[in-house]
């Protein structure tokens, strides 16, 4: 647990104005977060000082498949992730209810491996297109040119 104080009175009254708990799955990621806040605007008028974050990996490759904040309540809003053989994210989708989901970004990438392509958005409006050098470092996002 990490703790945040206003000032030293209330460290010696153990009075935080908000913590963060982790919890652990058996393979030493972080399995859910729990942030509590005791003051300020984040405790809301009903008392519910507490957001929660839970995590959802892949058993073999340990890459993070969901993450969920707040699930299932008003404020709940869920990302899943994909990956291809490569374990390269392919595909970003976003929802509310986690029954619907919208996509947020596709990844497309070049036969040797870097990425040549994030396109955004669910209608995809846009795409940024990646150039590198022969030594593998990024040279330009969406060139005007062919370089």
């Amino acid at each position: 647990m990490s703790a945040v104080y206003d000032n030293a009175s209330d460290l010696i009254a153990n009075l935080y104005a908000s913590a963060t708990r982790y919890s652990y799955d058996i393979h030493g990621n972080v399995d859910t977060l729990l942030q509590q806040y005791n003051k300020g605007v984040m405790n809301d008028a009903n008392g519910n000082g507490y957001k929660k974050i839970v995590y959802d990996y892949d058993l073999v490759s340990g890459k993070v498949n969901q993450v969920s904040y707040q699930p299932g309540l008003k404020d709940a809003f869920y990302q899943k992730y994909e990956y291809d053989a490569e374990n390269r994210l392919i595909d970003v989708r976003t929802s509310l209810d986690s029954t619907y989901w919208e996509h947020d970004a596709r990844y497309a990438y070049y036969r040797h491996g870097p990425l040549s392509r994030a396109t955004l958005g669910q209608l995809q409006v846009q795409g940024l297109d990646y150039a590198y050098t022969l030594q593998g470092w990024l040279k330009a996002i969406n060139p005007t040119v062919l370089l």
